[in-house]
């Protein structure tokens, strides 16, 4: 992480902190933030791809103020005729964590939700791998019918590939690239076309 100079956010002077990926193959090319320089709070958040125009991401404040509200705002005068009741104070020991209570059964949905996801390389160019369990990838038009032709039309969005792990067909945004592989397999990562197809070599 470096500092790169500073800027005015929302009226404010702001140190601009920028982090560039040291691996090669990630298509995130930067990320900035603007942190308030009294406060240190994030101002604004940019991320930009490797590929260079436009920003992806660029959210921040446009107006902010760090004054502190007089205690006189939040006083309450119950109207008339209303009744006011006071809580008890919690027992001991049953305090509310204010964390969302989950039980066995949403652990146990979300954990069958995750079986066969696996994560490849480290840092930026981490891939997430999940196997569909079928084989064949997308549907061709020789397969014939409105599979073939749904399957045609897919394909003709991306880009065929070929690797030790066989074909597939990667799918490009400016930021985030998917490969859907010919036995089912899906790559998905913030990385670059030949990163997906050197994973997918690499989990063959």
């Amino acid at each position: 992480m470096t500092v790169d100079g500073t800027a005015q956010v929302a009226g404010r002077d702001a140190y601009k902190l920028v982090v560039k990926p040291k691996q090669s193959g990630s298509t995130v090319g930067a990320i900035s933030i603007a942190v308030d320089h009294r406060t240190g709070m994030p101002l604004k958040f940019t991320l930009t791809p490797a590929s260079g125009g436009a920003a992806v991401v660029d959210v921040g404040f446009t107006r902010v103020s760090f004054d502190k509200p007089s205690a006189s705002t939040f006083d309450f005068t119950p109207p008339k005729g209303a009744k006011v009741t006071e809580d008890e104070a919690p027992e001991k020991g049953r305090e509310h964590s204010g964390k969302p209570e989950r039980g066995p059964k949403a652990e146990e949905d979300l954990g069958k939700g995750l079986d066969g996801l696996k994560m490849l390389g480290e840092g930026w160019n981490s891939v997430a791998v999940f196997d569909t369990g079928g084989e064949g990838g997308l549907p061709t038009g020789g397969t014939g019918g409105p599979a073939g032709d749904l399957g045609g039309f897919l394909g003709s969005l991306g880009d065929e590939v070929k690797g030790d792990f066989g074909t597939g067909t990667v799918f490009s945004t400016r930021l985030v690239n998917a490969l859907i592989t010919e036995d089912g397999k899906v790559y998905v990562g913030a990385v670059t076309k030949d990163a997906l197809v050197k994973a997918a070599d690499a989990g063959k």
